[in-house]
């Protein structure tokens, strides 16, 4: 720990960091607080909902999540004065955090137990189960999304980076219409995956689909092979 300073409030709940000063959000004045990182309040204004909880920022505006049920469940897009630009519905019945990822927003839902990637008009793109029962705390550093526990007490590293399927397989050997080949040959292809993961090749009869083999665990960039035993001529 490098430093440490009381909340403006007993209710402290939201964090965010926008590059200067810190914003925090507290469910018992109702408030969101500007502050130095040396716990000065330079500035603060009433939520829009009644228990304002997750809290981040864009880089102009602040994300808010309100988690009552007298104020919907909403998620608040707002400027750094208060005023409200948009709302919407959350995606889940209990919000808790939020993170801005630079082009979509993650929201965490201790009720449903999942994470969800949504668009910032509130549609929701998709959705994983988190890894602990009561996911709060949401955080996003730029190439992964940080979660923190409520019941776990335990804060994850999550990778959500889309998984892309491999490119064509190249250079396949033999090559259509290959002459002089045995009646057990090898089978070769070059094979590579965008994500860098290895991958398990599987070859085909293409006369009636059937397996031929299956090279497991082939690093990307490299060459797949299996034996076609059995041929005849």
């Amino acid at each position: 720990m490098v430093d440490s300073f009381s909340t403006p409030e007993d209710g402290a709940h939201g964090l965010a960091w926008d590059g200067t000063y810190l914003w925090n959000s507290d469910i018992t004045t109702n408030k969101i607080y500007k502050l130095t990182i040396t716990g000065d309040i330079l500035d603060s204004f009433n939520s829009p909902g009644t228990y304002p909880a997750g809290l981040d920022f864009d880089g102009t505006n602040l994300w808010l999540i309100d988690t009552h049920p007298t104020s919907g469940y909403r998620v608040y897009k707002i400027t750094i004065t208060g005023d409200v630009i948009d709302s919407f519905d959350s995606p889940g019945n209990t919000p808790r955090g939020i993170a801005w990822d630079g082009t979509n927003l993650w929201v965490s839902d201790i009720d449903q137990d999942k994470i969800y990637r949504i668009t910032t008009s509130g549609d929701v793109i998709d959705s994983f189960n988190s890894p602990g029962p009561a996911p709060h705390g949401l955080a996003w550093d730029g190439t992964y999304l940080w979660n923190a526990d409520f019941i776990n007490k335990k804060i994850y590293k999550i990778d959500v980076s889309e998984n892309q399927p491999p490119y064509t397989p190249e250079n396949s050997s033999p090559s259509d219409g290959a002459t002089d080949v045995g009646l057990d040959p090898i089978l070769n292809v070059d094979v590579s995956d965008p994500d860098g993961d290895s991958m398990d090749v599987t070859f085909y009869d293409a006369i009636d689909d059937s397996v031929i083999g299956t090279d497991n665990n082939v690093v990307s960039g490299t060459t797949a092979s299996v034996t076609w035993y059995g041929l005849s001529y």
